[in-house]
């Protein structure tokens, strides 16, 4: 089954139930959830499978926004609205049109490679941008890894 963006996964995915299962838990209790660990680990793989399974509680939408192509911070909103099919007619900053667009909106954005620009998320959590579940190898200080 295709949700939003994602594609649809051709192999299994096994042995990692109760991580789902936390994670999931967390979105119900999270603006933002990260998921933090060594680099091909499955951080990708375990957000794309929750992305699906918990599609339904996100009526607005589940997209994946891929930065590991970005060379520029300022490339994230252009990445995001290109995502999610935002204009930037260039009347105000594309930020504050990523916010108008999902306002209201209970959407999944799930952020891959989101730690290389984690400087931004403050940005995005103070506007009613709320990108819930993010993954990439770089956690801050005091942050657990799921």
């Amino acid at each position: 089954m295709i949700v939003g963006n994602l594609a649809a996964t051709f192999t299994s995915f096994v042995g990692r139930r109760e991580e789902v299962a936390e994670v999931r838990r967390l979105l119900g209790a999270a603006r933002l959830v990260t998921l933090t660990g060594a680099d091909g680990m499955g951080k990708t793989r375990l957000a794309l499978e929750v992305a699906a399974a918990s599609a339904k509680a996100f009526p607005g939408g589940v997209r994946l926004v891929d930065l590991a192509s970005m060379h520029e911070p300022s490339a994230v909103a252009d990445v995001a609205a290109g995502t999610l099919a935002v204009a930037d007619v260039g009347t105000r900053p594309l930020v504050e049109l990523l916010a108008a667009h999902l306002s209201g909106r209970r959407v999944l954005l799930v952020l891959d490679n989101w730690s290389i620009w984690w400087g931004l998320a403050r940005s995005w959590r103070s506007s009613c941008c709320r990108p819930p579940l993010s993954c990439g190898s770089w956690r801050p200080p005091g942050r657990r890894s799921v």
